[in-house]
């Protein structure tokens, strides 16, 4: 959803591969469930960069876990979306 640092990318218990991005201000952006990291801790992720590919559910489906946080809160990514 915009540029930042991984803070995380690694597999996190039921969520799988997981990537967390600091962008400041205290947000993060969280993309669980992955098929696989392309992002490594530390690193500088540039708005729009690929940092995984989408993981395969249980039923064969695409699965993409998503969500945007302001310090430990869940808030709503659309403005982050242009919705």
């Amino acid at each position: 959803v915009g540029a930042g640092r991984v803070a995380f990318a690694d597999r996190y218990d039921d969520y799988g591969m997981t990537i967390i991005l600091d962008h400041g201000d205290s947000y993060y952006s969280v993309y669980a469930e992955l098929g696989s990291a392309d992002a490594s801790l530390g690193s500088m992720v540039a708005s729009g960069a690929r940092i995984g590919t989408v993981g395969v559910g249980d039923g064969g489906e695409p699965v993409i876990y998503f969500e945007l946080r302001k310090g430990g809160r869940t808030i709503d990514p659309a403005p982050w979306l242009g919705l």
